[in-house]
């Protein structure tokens, strides 16, 4: 139990923005739940979200562009925009169009280049756009809670599916010490839930956004492995960003 507390702060720690200044123990078992509970920081930062837009519409009523700005400052706020680099470096290494070594290189570059400006200008612009469309066509709060949710089980997929680009580096240690078939499980058991609340509900477009999650993680993960041989810290920073955004647009393709 000691090391299921201690791997979801660590989540918390690594993937949200909330000040813990605690150093905890970090071994396969905590690592594991750790990587496990991502989905559930999404889960979180959606009911977030979904307050937001409740207490909008009660009190303040302000306009469905405003609106998207203010959640996409909230998502950033509540992550402390710290996927946002992974979304940078990795435009900043792609579109450099050099060799792999070299791309590789650009990834560990703390420096912004103009290519990794240009990639955040185009994601805040397109998240803006299709949030805004959504609200337009009312967004129900189920989906703003459980998109996030959904999308960042594309980060446990990639990870345990996918060789490090490197020997070093954050991705490489962390792919040795948790245990991957326990990674799996829980993405079938987030499945499992998912699929309740559908049959529930009677919402098959849930499993649709599960649909697009899987196509999207296959497209992802062999995107990678040609352009940088593998995958690392930075490219599964911005699978956090790029995972979520795929699913609005195939949502707004839908309501």
């Amino acid at each position: 139990m000691k090391h299921i507390l201690t791997g979801i702060v660590l989540a918390l720690q690594f993937f949200s923005a909330l000040p813990i200044r605690k150093a905890f123990e970090m071994n396969a078992r905590s690592a594991t739940v750790m990587y496990g509970a991502i989905p559930l920081i999404g889960l979180g930062i959606g009911a977030l979200q979904a307050i937001f837009l409740t207490v909008n519409d009660t009190y303040f009523t302000l306009s469905p562009l405003f609106t998207a700005i203010l959640l996409v400052v909230l998502h950033f706020v509540a992550t402390g925009g710290l996927h946002m680099d992974g979304v940078i470096d990795t435009g900043d290494a792609y579109f450099s169009y050099r060799d792999q070594k070299k791309r590789l290189e650009i990834l560990d570059d703390p420096r912004i280049g103009a290519f990794g400006a240009m990639t955040l200008v185009l994601f805040v612009l397109l998240k803006v756009g299709v949030l805004y469309e959504l609200l337009l066509r009312g967004l129900p709060l189920l989906y703003v809670i459980l998109v996030p949710f959904i999308a960042r089980q594309a980060v446990i997929l990639v990870f345990i599916t996918t060789k490090p680009s490197k020997e070093t580096g954050i991705a490489s240690y962390f792919k040795k010490t948790v245990n991957e078939r326990t990674l799996l499980w829980i993405v079938i058991s987030y499945f499992i839930g998912i699929l309740a609340i559908v049959m529930i509900l009677q919402n098959w477009l849930l499993l649709v956004l599960y649909g697009a999650l899987l196509a999207f993680t296959g497209l992802y993960r062999s995107w990678v492995k040609r352009n940088f041989g593998g995958v690392s810290g930075d490219l599964l920073g911005a699978i956090f960003e790029w995972g979520e955004l795929i699913l609005w647009f195939v949502l707004l393709c839908i309501l």
